[in-house]
């Protein structure tokens, strides 16, 4: 019984050891600096707004934690911060001044010349500050009269307006506010739809495989860019999602086009409404499958509620 007692004690104590060893390895590992679940390395080919589309980001805010400028370039093995850095708060992004090429102008005219208007003749001319002389002009002469002889323009009573009757009641309209259309029905005309097809697969937020709709077709469709922007993304970086394409529409809304067959546009081009940016390419079991997303400040959003009806 007692040695059944110790084999169980020591059995206990080596789980113990080896649970003690794995979480002092973990923080060496963290400690360390050499592997970061909050910092992403920019491999080839990577842009800002894929790397935010990727971990679910607002491309505005790695672009304010890694102290980026406006033209958010980034390099290979260039470490970027994917979530808030430590001690950062919103007033420590500081971007790169403007280039000013405005040079100063100097003026030379001189501080004691007189800056009221000055009559001669009857007539008003007024200061020069351009670095003229005294004797000339700048400005036409404006005619001013001392004392005109003209009769003055008969003086119009202004009638005040009556009173309302104490005893009589006066009916009062609310004015009602025009029914301005839906949000919806209003995004619905920004935004248009990337292929005419049949909606296969529906938005789901819990889903990683559909956070968008799925749109089917044939393989060689016409894929149109849904709103106007620039393609801040052409390649196949991601797994399972073939042939990609992210249009940037504003700092608020990306669009994103996967499984294409033929991409037809260029990182940094500039694209329509409705302007052609790929064929539709396959995807079992289908003959022509798209999958379109829609991001608002790096979250992903029903299509459906954008799209017109």
């Amino acid at each position: 019984m007692c040695y059944n007692n110790d084999f169980l004690s020591k059995k206990i104590m080596k789980k113990i050891i080896i649970v003690s060893l794995i979480l002092l390895l973990n923080s060496c590992v963290n400690n360390g600096g050499s592997f970061r679940h909050d910092q992403h390395t920019v491999q080839p080919g990577e842009t800002v707004y894929f790397i935010a589309w990727k971990y679910k980001q607002d491309p505005q805010k790695i672009i304010q934690w890694n102290q980026l400028d406006d033209t958010a370039k980034i390099y290979p093995d260039q470490k970027l911060w994917i979530s808030r850095p430590p001690n950062y708060t919103d007033n420590s992004y500081s971007p790169p001044p403007p280039q000013n090429n405005i040079k100063p102008v100097y003026n030379p005219a001189s501080s004691t010349q007189n800056k009221n208007p000055v009559y001669v003749d009857n007539k008003l001319r007024l200061p020069v500050g351009s670095g003229a002389s005294n004797n000339e002009a700048t400005e036409e002469p404006i005619a001013y009269k001392e004392h005109s002889t003209e009769n003055p323009a008969p003086k119009t009573s202004k009638q005040k307006a009556p009173f309302p009757v104490p005893n009589k009641r006066i009916g009062i309209t609310t004015p009602q506010p025009k029914k301005s259309a839906t949000k919806t029905s209003a995004m619905s005309k920004i935004w248009g739809w990337p292929h005419k097809g049949k909606v296969v697969k529906k938005f789901s937020i819990s889903k990683v495989n559909a956070r968008g709709i799925g749109i089917t077709g044939t393989a060689n469709n016409k894929i149109l860019a849904a709103n106007s922007g620039t393609v801040v993304y052409s390649g196949d970086g991601i797994k399972n999602y073939g042939n990609l394409i992210i249009i940037k529409h504003n700092k608020t809304f990306l669009s994103a086009y996967a499984h294409n067959k033929i991409i037809k546009v260029k990182e940094g081009q500039a694209v329509n409404k409705g302007q052609v940016i790929s064929t539709m390419g396959p995807k079992k079991p289908y003959n022509g499958y798209l999958h379109f997303e829609i991001r608002k400040l790096g979250t992903p959003v029903n299509p459906l509620i954008y799209l017109p009806k």
